[in-house]
């Protein structure tokens, strides 16, 4: 009887995993990751640029001999930049590929 009952799971299982309401939901959680990564880049970017308006960070990066201090400031500025805009391109390439499926 227990075998039985399992069997019937299994292959219900199954029938689902290869439905295309499935084969949906897996593009869709697909692109909730892709988006999920460009959410986290631009947060970071956001942040990054607001140290710049923090008034308790503005004596710190902008006398003449922080100088160094504030190219790496621009520097974490300039990474986040890019890490939210390979991201933002990925995401549209995978929207691009998803969209074809659904």
């Amino acid at each position: 009887m227990a075998d039985t009952r399992f069997s019937e799971l299994m292959g219900l299982i199954k029938a689902i995993q290869a439905s295309s309401g499935q084969t949906v939901l897996n593009e869709i959680e697909g692109v909730q990751r892709s988006f999920g990564v460009v959410k986290r880049n631009y947060d970071e970017l956001i942040n990054a640029i607001l140290a710049f308006q923090d008034e308790k960070e503005i004596p710190r990066l902008w006398p003449q001999q922080s100088r160094d201090v504030r190219h790496e400031a621009m520097d974490v500025v300039v990474t986040r930049l890019q890490n939210f805009l390979a991201a933002a391109f990925s995401l549209v390439d995978h929207v691009r590929r998803h969209r074809k499926h659904l």
